[in-house]
């Protein structure tokens, strides 16, 4: 059993893929970043969207770590399809808790189906999954984390 680390990126200045975070954004990632510490010891993975605004909120959150952010998967875009999101994280064979940086609609879908639950995934906001495997229903809710901290 591991965990995984369903996250948005922060506010960003659009929704196009070149799209940066907006100061506010980076300051909400910097907050959840300082929440993120029982993960990184534990050896943290991070990997994220190919779209910029999901890229800037990985580095910065590796870099208040100092982290080593994985290869962006295209399988974590927006609008990406769940199954194939959840075959492309299963396959990059990672045992140590996961955080992944996306988007919405993708976050609230892959949720709904690991774990059924429903999520709105705000700016810099998401949950923690206790995985037992990327099958549907294969987690449950441990955790939800926002810039405030982390909540049961």
């Amino acid at each position: 059993m591991r965990n995984v680390l369903l996250l948005r990126h922060g506010q960003a200045a659009g929704i196009h893929p070149a799209a940066a975070l907006l100061p506010e954004g980076e300051a909400q990632v910097q907050q959840v970043a300082e929440h993120l510490g029982p993960w990184v010891s534990q050896g943290l993975q991070v990997v994220s969207s190919p779209y910029h605004r999901a890229q800037e909120t990985a580095r910065l959150i590796a870099a208040r770590w100092r982290l080593t952010p994985l290869s962006s998967l295209p399988a974590l875009m927006p609008d990406g399809d769940e199954r194939a999101a959840r075959e492309a994280l299963e396959g990059l064979g990672i045992e140590a808790p996961l955080l992944v940086v996306s988007h919405r609609p993708l976050l609230p879908r892959l949720a709904q189906r690991l774990a059924g639950v429903l999520a709105p995934f705000p700016t810099a906001g998401g949950l923690v999954l206790e995985l037992d495997d990327w099958a549907p229903q294969g987690a449950r809710l441990t955790f939800w984390l926002d810039p405030t901290g982390v909540q049961r």
